[in-house]
């Protein structure tokens, strides 16, 4: 009995394999049926995939980056502006960047994209306040959510703008104008100068109490033994004096430094321009190109032929 049921499994295994090998054999022979019977249109598919992918493959795309710096709490209008620049770039019609701005290639340029640079050292660095708050947020579990979040990384310092185009560009043709463009409101400007005049006295101020210092060491510091001075009959501590003039100085080097970065509301503090895009399908169209052609093709001819059989046996 065991060797009966031995055997009728072992015939079982064998119709089996020889029904997935006959079964192999038919695609096979199908697909070579297929492709002989429709040489002529397969040739012809591959031949124009490939003449369109060579052709898509030797249209460059160039990627460029510009780091800005948004001065005196203008990070949502930077946003909203390069909005707006987006919107007033697809306008044929007496077009307002070109005319006004002189936005040189505006229609092989894409899409501006603005993004926050999480810096969030050097944000915590000049932001005690801020430091306290995503200290909170560590010990719920949740300070990565808070560190990403809009309101946060708005807060940084520097945001990047990248955007692609099908040419090179230069810096007159494109970037000069696009600043002129987000920098072009009268309100903001003027409190623009307004910060940079106060940031000019704050810089004079600091100076005279340095000044000051200096002379209250040179006149009374030979007095004094005890590490203190005496001013109008106090005794003020010469680590407090130090410790006021080391902080006037730092200041007025971060002032000396905003000054630099902040010549408009805006300011650019890096441009990348004109680097070759090798990602994603570019210089691949040649070869997938055909490919889903192909498929496309295939898929097709299979939908029509499972159409005529199905349509023969309701007719039957």
């Amino acid at each position: 009995m065991n060797n009966q049921s031995t055997d009728a499994q072992e015939i079982d295994l064998g119709k089996v394999f020889n029904n997935f090998s006959n079964s192999i054999k038919n695609t096979i022979f199908k697909s070579l049926s297929f492709f002989v019977k429709n040489k002529i249109v397969v040739l012809s598919i591959l031949l124009l995939g490939f003449g369109l992918g060579l052709y898509l493959d030797t249209k460059p795309s160039y990627k460029h980056e510009v780091i800005l710096k948004p001065n005196f709490n203008t990070t949502d209008y930077l946003y909203a502006k390069v909005e707006q620049f987006n919107s007033f770039k697809t306008i044929n019609d007496e077009n307002v960047l070109e005319n006004k701005y002189q936005l040189k290639k505006r229609k092989k340029i894409g899409t501006f994209e603005a993004e926050p640079i999480n810096d969030i050292y050097r944000f915590l660095k000049d932001n005690e306040s801020g430091y306290n708050f995503l200290k909170l947020m560590a010990e719920d579990g949740s300070i990565k959510k808070i560190i990403d979040e809009d309101v946060t990384s708005k807060n940084y310092e520097f945001h990047k703008i990248t955007f692609t185009s099908s040419e090179m560009i230069s810096r007159e043709e494109v970037i000069e104008p696009f600043l002129k463009f987000i920098n072009d409101d009268k309100h903001l400007n003027l409190i623009h100068k307004i910060n940079l005049a106060n940031s000019e006295k704050k810089l004079k101020t600091n100076d005279s109490i340095v000044k000051q210092i200096d002379l209250v060491f040179k006149k009374f510091g030979s007095q004094s033994s005890s590490g203190n001075i005496s001013i109008s009959g106090e005794n003020i501590p010469i680590d407090n004096l130090i410790y006021i003039k080391e902080k006037m100085i730092s200041e007025n080097n971060y002032f000396d430094i905003v000054k630099e970065q902040s010549k408009l509301m805006i300011n650019d503090h890096a441009v990348v321009l004109n680097i070759k895009d090798t990602k994603g399908l570019i210089g691949k169209h040649k070869i997938l190109l055909p490919i889903v052609l192909l498929l496309g093709f295939i898929f097709l001819a299979s939908i029509v032929s499972f159409y005529k059989k199905n349509k023969e046996k309701l007719s039957a």
